[in-house]
Formats: structure tokens, sequence, C-alpha cells
């Protein structure tokens, strides 16, 4: 019962009053007290200022005048006891009769001593043998300046302090009826006060088990009524967060169930938490197996919580993707591991986009390194050792050409630079599709006519009018048409066929030459690509001109197509937008 707050509330309050009114009775009792003395104290002190005077105003210490002195004002209706002694310790004179004549006796020795000392002092005693409280005070006689006497005056207390017994009482009967006051009134206000806590309670409870309909009644505008409305907000804010986290948490589990990224996460015990589908996908999960003997098998699971490295990084390989694992620990409240989580990401088109840099790299070094290695040993040669005018033209010749070569590589890098970095676009204009192919023809005449190689012109269109950026689409044409004349056998035939359908003008280059094996075409466009990399060399080739014929085509939104067999011939197909 006791553990209530509304007890609790009860006995506090009571033991405030209780507390409260002691104190102040015993203030009031004390403030009584003190009152009395001080007037008995005053009492006395004009009752020896008005004694004192006229003793020592007697011209010797004569008892009977003094014991005439004290008569006449006892007759007064002074009610304290007056003594007079003399300096060998003997009552002289006194108000009242005295069972012995010696002072020390039956008065205080103490104030007698002081008296002797010439001091005056009052204090409180009691009298011996006797239950009786007094107040004494004494003081010296002086006549003819020497000390001839004491005057020593007794109040009795008796009435003061019977006073103060009966006052006592009647406060601790008012404290005690006081008291039972008090808890009643306190029982009722702590139980104002606890009836709304305990009706908060009781919706808490209601609310930790997902109860969110019950309000608390406010009954009050205090601080127990701004409980109850905050009480009442929080309900519907934890409700709205409640239904917030619900959305998170599925939407969570939407992101991580659909995202690009495999996830699984385990407890240290080992047991799977979570596996999303990209996961079971990326591990080739089969489910006829038990599903953490596989996940196991690739990712070490056993191993990584014997050794207890929750972080780490692996790149595995199943068939021919390459995966990487990321895996970290996840932590509670307290941060103490309770789980790692595996994020695995398929990067096998990193992979291969990072060897086809590293191949693009060593390419570029090799393109240079040939032409620099010629100019630089015919350069020595013309340095070390003089030769006639013949020699010497014939090694500058020698080294102009490989510097024409190593422009052309670093012209046609920029430019590949530039469509990789979006730097590049394309001036349409209406052009002439058959005028192109006429002046390409005739810059390359010198090169076709030297291998008696003969190039048919068909036109299977009427209007060979179309929107292209001229200067480009001259650059693919070259490349195209050279190829063909490149790796054509003398005296062979070449076709270039203009053609157009519904939505794109067609151009066809078709050769009988030596042809492209079926295996490397796939890798027709990679740069620096040869599929005979020395004859290619020779012919002057920088392994670029087909990526860069590509990336034009396709700023104009078309695509060109290369076929080909072995020793039968190439076909090479363009198509761009009309």
């Amino acid at each position: 019962m006791f553990s209530s707050i509304k007890w609790r509330f009860t006995i506090i309050y009571f033991i405030l009053i209780f507390v409260a009114l002691i104190t102040a009775g015993i203030f009031i009792v004390q403030a009584f007290e003190d009152y009395h003395l001080g007037t008995v104290e005053n009492k006395l002190n004009d009752l020896s200022q008005l004694i004192l005077p006229k003793i020592e105003a007697l011209e010797t210490f004569n008892p009977d005048e003094i014991q005439q002195i004290i008569e006449t004002h006892q007759g007064l209706g002074f009610d304290e006891e007056i003594y007079v002694v003399n300096n060998q310790d003997q009552i002289v004179a006194s108000s009242t009769e005295t069972q012995s004549n010696i002072a020390s006796n039956i008065l205080d020795l103490n104030l007698l001593i002081a008296a002797r000392n010439g001091k005056s002092e009052t204090a409180i005693a009691a009298i011996k043998n006797y239950d009786v409280r007094t107040m004494d005070q004494s003081m010296p006689i002086r006549i003819d300046e020497s000390t001839v006497g004491i005057l020593f005056i007794r109040h009795n207390l008796d009435a003061i302090y019977t006073t103060l017994s009966k006052t006592t009482m009647i406060i601790v009967r008012a404290i005690l009826l006081a008291s039972l006051f008090t808890v009643f009134i306190s029982f009722l206000i702590a139980k104002t006060i606890s009836e709304p806590i305990e009706d908060i309670a009781r919706k808490a409870l209601l609310l930790g088990e997902g109860d969110f309909s019950n309000k608390v009644d406010v009954k009050s505008g205090d601080e127990i009524g701004d409980l109850a409305r905050i009480f009442n907000v929080l309900t519907d804010k934890l409700r709205y967060n409640i239904n917030e986290v619900f959305k998170e948490k599925n939407k969570m589990e939407t992101i991580i169930e659909y995202m690009n990224d495999g996830l699984i996460a385990i407890d240290l015990e080992g047991q799977i938490i979570h596996i999303n589908a990209k996961a079971r996908i990326l591990l080739k999960i089969d489910e006829s197996r038990r599903l953490f003997n596989q996940i196991n098998e690739v990712l070490n699971i056993d191993e990584i919580l014997e050794n207890e490295t929750y972080v780490g990084i692996q790149n595995i390989q199943i068939g021919e993707s390459i995966l990487k694992i990321d895996y970290l620990p996840f932590e509670d409240d307290s941060e103490n591991n309770i789980g790692i989580v595996f994020v695995i990401r398929d990067i096998t088109e990193r992979e291969k986009l990072d060897r086809m840099r590293k191949e693009f790299v060593a390419n570029v070094s090799h393109e240079l390194k040939t032409p620099l290695t010629s100019i630089k040993s015919y350069s020595e040669t013309l340095i070390d050792d003089v030769y006639d005018q013949e020699i010497t033209k014939k090694f500058l010749t020698v080294i102009n050409s490989e510097a024409d070569r190593m422009d052309r590589l670093v012209r046609d890098l920029l430019q590949l630079s530039n469509f990789d970095a979006s730097f590049a676009d394309v001036r349409i204009e209406n052009n002439d599709w058959l005028v192109l192919v006429e002046n390409i023809l005739l810059k390359l005449r010198p090169s076709y006519e030297i291998k008696n190689q003969r190039i048919d012109l068909k036109r299977k269109v009427n209007e060979t009018i179309g929107q292209f950026d001229y200067d480009r689409m001259e650059q693919v044409m070259i490349n195209i048409i050279s190829n063909a004349i490149k790796y054509t056998p003398e005296a062979g035939i070449i076709d270039i066929i203009l053609e157009e359908d519904e939505e794109f003008f067609i151009i066809k280059v078709i050769d009988d030459g030596i042809g492209i094996p079926e295996n490397e075409l796939k890798y027709i466009f990679d740069r620096f690509y040869r599929v005979n990399k020395a004859r290619s060399r020779k012919l002057g080739g920088t392994g670029l001109g087909l990526s860069i014929a590509k990336e034009i085509i396709e700023l104009h939104g078309g695509v060109i197509i290369i076929e080909s067999t072995l020793n039968e011939g190439t076909t090479a197909v363009i198509k761009v937008p009309k």
C-alpha cells in the first residue's frame, strides 16, 4: 500500500506539516519562556535598583536598619525573597524566615562569590532539596567605596513553568489534531494528483501494447493537466512516427530487395538474417541446397567469425563474373557488434574496362615507342657521322615519316579524348552523299590505281541530299574506303552502294580482300585493335580509325556494322538518319 504514490504524497505532506508544527510549537514555548523570564529579570532589576541605593545611603552597615528597609518594600506587594549577607557569609536581614543564617547553605554560592568580587549577576537555579526553580540576582553593597555585604534577591519561577507546561500541552494537542487533519487533507490532495498519473500509467501500458486509441482525460490546467496533454500529443506523435518507421522499413526492404548490389546480413552465431534477390542471383544460389552452406563456401563466413575479422574486402570469381565483397559489422544500442553485413557488387564490367585501360596505355606506349626509336636512331646517326647528301636526305625522310605517324596518332588520340569528354559536336547541314563519296574517290585514286583495283559506285536512290557534318563524315568514309583499299589485294574489286530505307540513308563498302576472322569481329571497334598488327603498322595505321568512325557515326545518331568472312572479303554498312 505504502509503495503507492498516493500514500507517499500523504506521508510526505504529513511529515512536512508535522515538522513545521513541532518547530513552530518549540519556538512558541521558547519565546513564551523567554518573555516571562525577561519580565522576572526586569522586576529583579527594578527591585534591586529600588532597595540597593537606600542601603548604600546608610552611614554604617546596620542590620536593623537594613531589615527595616526590606520590610518597608515588602509592604509594597513584592513577592520576591530579599536577603542581605555580610562579608562573613551571614544573613543579617531577609524578607522571609530562614532555616539557616549561613548564606552559602541556602543561596547560590556562585552568585555570592561574584558579588563579593564586585560583580552583579543574575541566574536561574534550583533550590537544594526542593523541586523549585528560581531566578536569583546578587549585587555588592558598597558603603564608603568598600564592599560591606551582598544584596540577594530571589524570584520563584514555579508559576511561570506551570503555565509553560499547560501551554505546551495545549500546543501538543493542537499539533496532534492538526496532524490528523493534515493526513486527511494530504490524502485528498495526493489522490487528486495520483489519479491522473495512474490513468496515464494505465494508458501507457496500453500504448506499449500497440493500442494508440486511448487518450488521457485532461481535468485541470496545472502541471498534471499539462502532463496529460503532453501524453496525448506524444501518443499522436508516436503513432505518426511508428507509421513513418513502418513506411521507412517497407521502403528500405524494397530498396534492399531490388537494389543492384547483393546484400546479406548474418548474426554472430552464423544465422542468416536477410538475403536479397540480387545476392541470390550473383551467388547463383541453388534453392535445393542449404542456404548457409552455399554462402559459406563463397564468403568463408566460418573463418571470418572465428578470426573476428568483421571488416574486410575480397574479390571472388563465380563463372565468368567477378564479384567484390565488402563486409563490416553492425552494432546494437550499446555499440556491441551483433552481426555482419556483406555487400556484393558485380565488377565484371569494371574489371574489363580496367583491363582495357591498361591495354590502351600499353598500346599508346608501344605505338609511340616505335617511331620515337626510329627518330632517335636516325638522329643519332646523323649527329655522329657525316654522310653524303643523298643518305642524309633518306634519313631525314624516314624521320619525317615517323614524325607524321606520331602526329596522326596524337591527333587521333586527341579526337577520341574529345569524344570521351563530350567536347565534340557535329555541325549538321544539308549535304550531298553522292558528292561526298565522289570527292573521296577522287582523293584516293592514286591509292587504288597503283594496286590496279576497281571501285564501282552504285546509286540505288534518287535523292542523295541528307543532313550531316560534311567534314566529319568525310573522315569516316576516307577511313572505311582506305581500309578496303589497304586490305584488298591487287586487281581487287570494291563496291560502294548508296541505299536508303524509311529512316536511314545507307552506305555499303564491300571488298573482296583478306577479311577478318569471325572471333575477332567483336573487337574491331576497340582502340588500337588490329587483326594483323604487323601488317597494319606497315600500312601506316594507328588502330584508332574505326573507333573514331564509330564515335562520329553515333554522334549523328547512326550505326556502323562490319560483316566479314576470312579470305572472302569485308562489308562495312553505315546507317545515318536522313
